[in-house]
């Protein structure tokens, strides 16, 4: 008996079922395309009424970036003003910078020691200037190099306070089965430098070339 109805069931319930959707999709499609030749005669009637509305967004667009620019000129003029005002009043506060020495870059304050893996031509005790800044901030501001700072601009001065080697280092290569063994050992030259000071000129940013090379700096 159940076997029966579920047949009548399939047989009778699902075909009205299957023309149902079908119906419903059909009109679905044919909304969808009614909808669509609407926006397209609607667009039509738009470009044949008011031909110049393209030009006009154009224009428009163009009075915004100008606008845009006009803002970001007037608000980088009075972050000139207040950078320039700070440094001649020297009211920037604790100083930071960013040396490059050795094929490396430090982020140094000032009274910080830093540890520079090569043997420098310089005695302990002595005083150098490091003349690479890539850029240095205070509390309020930062001034980025491209990519130096101007000598005439920045001025870090170091001292050397000791020149040792490394701790050991042990480089073991092995061979196996072919009897081979190599051992080695080898120790990096360091030299400690003690930042004294980090100095601002005072003069104006607006006076800071575009781009400054190297120019014969050696530190």
């Amino acid at each position: 008996m159940n076997m029966s109805l579920s047949r009548k069931f399939f047989s009778n319930v699902l075909p009205s079922v299957r023309s149902y959707y079908s119906i419903k999709v059909r009109h679905s499609n044919l909304t969808s395309s009614y909808q669509c030749l609407n926006s397209l005669i609607l667009k039509a009637k738009c470009q044949t009424v008011f031909p110049h509305k393209k030009n006009t967004r154009d224009f428009c667009l163009r009075d915004k970036i100008e606008e845009d620019k006009d803002a970001e000129e007037r608000i980088a003029k009075e972050i000139f003003t207040k950078v320039n005002t700070q440094l001649h009043s020297e009211e920037y506060g604790r100083l930071f910078a960013v040396i490059h020495l050795c094929g490396k870059q430090f982020k140094v304050t000032a009274e910080d020691v830093i540890v520079v893996q090569n043997d420098l031509s310089l005695e302990t005790g002595e005083r150098i200037r490091l003349e690479k800044v890539l850029l240095v901030g205070g509390k309020d501001f930062t001034l980025v190099g491209r990519p130096l700072l101007k000598s005439d601009m920045v001025r870090v001065e170091a001292t050397v306070i000791e020149k040792t080697l490394s701790h050991v280092v042990t480089h073991f290569k092995l061979i196996p089965r072919k009897n081979s063994r190599r051992m080695n050992f080898y120790r990096f030259p360091l030299t400690m430098l003690r930042i004294n000071s980090i100095e601002i000129m005072t003069c104006d940013i607006n006076s800071m070339s575009s781009i400054e090379g190297i120019q014969d700096r050696i530190f």
